[in-house]
């Protein structure tokens, strides 16, 4: 066979070949700013906190600005009881911690103009519990309009079998553009023989269910929430109550409190502080347990320790309490090991379907790890940062959805179609094949209840009729996997109707009211959640899946 009859025979092969599926994600990049701090109950004052805020970067500020705190107020035995049952203390802390980094914002846009924009950094979450603190800052108009399903929770593991929070961790979650992050600030279990407690602070946080996708919302039901539960979801990681690990990017920062390895002596320690630090981060509790596989073995990175420990400092100085004499000349009888107890560690696992050569896959690195500058004193702890740069995915999601109503509608050999009014209110999201949420009622209804049936038709086929005076408002609901959708019920009629759900899709979870009286509104809350099957038939469907309900 000649040359061109061999091209012209590839030719026809690469004609047979399908189209590669449209691309409607790119990826990209938000700078974030994590810092820790332990201020030993004391209060930094603005100014020095903004001299923290502004290291690691120069010109343009980074695009999120995540703080955490321990030991915002005395840990004694007393308050910490208080604080769990009461949260007093605690939140006025919080509040004037809020209050003083806004004011150091402020320093920071004086020492830099233009580095936010003309913007203010807005706090857009906030966490508190006993001692501990968790704020997220943004300035960024993209990044503010770009966040979603924001939420927050608390996770005690400290005395009383773990249900003290003078330990634990307090966490924040949302979606940003089309990646879903969490922040964690933590204070796990102190004192340099405890390992075994820190580590089990650490299991306890990411292997609580502290977050829910059915969390109660506005609108009840003749005075009762209507709730999923854990049983009513799919297994992880699209579960209805999920955890710290279940999101694209995670970021781990705190005072972890780990020492240096109990066989080395103190006078050792104190002399690789200034001698060897190379030796003495080999030596770190974190680093040793890290490669033992025993703590933070789910992907979490760490960049190099190149500063010096962290802990204990004589407050107010620059020097470690062991190197202050009193007025005798005797060494500081309540000393402590220097150590690296705080720390920033991050992991980015993608949780959802993505290509299979790894494309769209979120990441994280860091450019900057150091401690805080000097002036940051007043505690017995020095402030840690990060400056991390986290690849997100970003989806047109117009795009896509218009691609999707196309190809359904070629597949049924029809003509492309716009989408209806109902449709954009909704707010479509994903779409494929048939899915039915048709439901009978229960077997036992309350006398003089009618029956009636919630059902999702293949698009855009005709809506099934509605049952007399039963009307959805919006009239379809756009699922969209990880998100809620939400709307409201009304019985039009002049007797009461049951609703019931069966044969719902795998990926389909809703609440809804099991009544409704006549005249009364309710609120039906829909949300896809998609198990290992589902999202393998997600993938093979081009990244679309949808239903529509109607009554």
């Amino acid at each position: 066979m000649d040359l061109s009859a061999v091209r012209r025979v590839e030719a026809i092969t690469r004609n047979l070949e399908p189209p590669p599926p449209p691309t409607f994600t790119t990826m990209t990049d938000v700078d974030i700013f994590c810092g820790t701090y332990n201020v030993n109950g004391k209060r930094e004052k603005a100014l020095a906190l903004s001299w923290w805020l502004m290291q690691g970067w120069t010109t343009s500020a980074p695009h999120l600005f995540v703080i955490t705190l321990q030991e915002m107020i005395d840990l004694s035995a007393a308050n910490v009881v208080k604080e769990t049952i009461a949260d007093t203390r605690s939140k006025q802390a919080a509040e004037d911690w809020a209050a003083e980094l806004r004011r150091a914002f402020g320093y920071v846009a004086a020492a830099r103009p233009g580095c936010f924009d003309g913007a203010t950094p807005q706090l857009i979450a906030e966490e508190h519990m006993v001692g501990i603190a968790l704020f997220v800052f943004a300035w960024d108009e993209t990044v503010l309009s770009s966040v979603e399903d924001l939420c927050s929770a608390r996770i005690p593991t400290g005395a009383v079998g773990g249900r003290l929070g003078n330990k634990g961790a307090c966490a924040v979650r949302f979606r940003l553009r089309a990646s879903t992050l969490c922040f964690v600030g933590a204070h796990l279990s102190a004192h340099r023989g405890d390992v075994a407690g820190r580590n089990a602070d650490y299991a306890a946080v990411v292997g609580k269910d502290c977050f829910s996708r059915f969390a109660p919302w506005r609108g009840d039901v003749d005075g009762d929430k209507a709730e999923m539960t854990a049983s009513d979801g799919p297994p992880n990681p699209c579960r209805c109550d999920f955890g710290v690990l279940d999101h694209d990017v995670v970021v781990f920062a705190g005072d972890l409190n780990y020492r240096v390895d109990a066989s080395l002596a103190d006078r050792e320690v104190q002399f690789l502080v200034r001698g060897d630090l190379p030796k003495l981060v080999a030596l770190d509790q974190l680093n040793v347990e890290r490669s033992a596989g025993r703590i933070f073995a789910h992907g979490f990175a760490e960049a190099p320790l190149t500063f010096l420990p962290t802990y204990k400092y004589a407050t107010g100085t620059t020097q470690y309490d062991y190197e202050v004499a009193d007025a005798d000349g005797a060494t500081n009888k309540k000393t402590r090991c220097p150590a690296w107890c705080d720390r920033v560690l991050w992991r980015a696992e993608p949780t959802g379907p993505r290509p299979a050569d790894g494309a769209f896959a979120e990441s994280v690195a860091a450019s900057t790890y150091d401690r805080a500058d000097d002036r940051l004193k007043v505690s017995d702890h020095r402030a840690v940062f990060a400056l991390l740069t986290a690849r997100l995915r970003d989806v047109d999601a117009d795009a896509r959805d218009a691609a999707g109503r196309d190809a359904a509608a070629a597949a049924r050999g029809e003509a492309p179609r716009a989408p209806r009014a109902d449709e954009q209110r909704g707010g479509f999201e994903v779409l494929t094949r048939p899915a039915s949420l048709s439901a009978p009622p229960p077997a036992s209804l309350a006398p003089g209840t009618r029956r009636t049936s919630l059902s999702a038709p293949a698009l855009p086929s005709p809506a099934p009729a509605r049952h007399a005076g039963v009307d959805l408002d919006p009239p379809m609901l756009w699922l969209r996997a990880g998100v809620d959708a939400v709307s409201t019920i009304t019985n039009r009629s002049r007797e009461p109707v049951a609703l019931a759900l069966a044969r719902a899709p795998p990926w389909a979870r809703l609440a809804l009211p099991l009544s409704l009286a006549p005249g009364a509104s309710a609120t039906l809350k829909a949300h896809a959640a998609l198990d290992a099957a589902a999202k393998l038939a997600l993938a093979e469907h081009g990244g679309l899946l949808a239903a529509t309900a109607t009554v």
